[in-house]
């Protein structure tokens, strides 16, 4: 994996054999992705439509994923893995939470699913994050989920500011064991800014 990783610590899909043609499957690219930046690093996705058949998981601490114009739109025949409902999901353990995790600059599309019940259950959220703790969600573009925008669980320090979503049943969820979360400049079309939380934060 040597060859793929940029001398500031970075990888680029692309380089990897991803393609933002709307057509290709990169679910098994993504995953090789992530596991190359075992250590931390930044993954990088250019201009395109990505589609994916299953979540792309950030599960390592350190680790940036940053969109520069680019589309995840996952295919109708989405996979639930784990029970995570994210098009993009940071998954630590609740013995050992990651950290320092950034989502930046991506637009989720998830409107294959507009309008059917039961594929909207399975790929529910933009965004998910359990168990991380130092999480930044900026700048993103969620359309066509079901269920919720955002959702932020069992973690601490987590700002999610600038992101817009659009038409979700909820547009952010601060669910549970949650401390010093920030939830500012976010904008909502086809609805309220709705933040639900089950314990304090902020």
């Amino acid at each position: 994996a040597r060859y793929v990783i940029n001398n500031d610590n970075s990888v680029n899909v692309l380089q990897l054999g991803a393609l933002g043609n709307d057509v290709l499957n990169n679910t098994p690219i993504f995953k090789r992705a992530i596991d190359i930046l075992i250590d931390g690093g930044e993954l990088i996705f250019p201009k395109g439509v990505y589609r994916t058949s299953e979540p792309i998981f950030l599960k390592y601490s350190n680790t940036r994923l940053l969109g520069y114009g680019a589309t995840i739109k996952p295919f109708s025949s989405w996979v639930d893995v784990l029970a995570v409902k994210g098009i993009i999901a940071i998954f630590g353990q609740s013995f050992q939470h990651i950290e320092n995790l950034e989502i930046k600059g991506f637009k989720l599309d998830g409107t294959d699913f507009a309008g059917n019940p039961f594929l909207g259950q399975i790929a529910q959220n933009g965004i998910d994050s359990w168990y991380a703790d130092k999480v930044r969600i900026y700048d993103n573009y969620v359309i066509g989920i079901e269920n919720y925008g955002i959702w932020f669980s069992h973690g601490e320090d987590a700002i999610i500011d600038g992101n817009t979503v659009e038409n979700a049943q909820e547009q952010f969820e601060i669910a549970q064991d949650v401390k010093d979360v920030i939830v500012s400049n976010n904008i909502s079309i086809g609805g309220n800014i709705t933040v639900n939380n089950y314990l304090a934060y902020g």
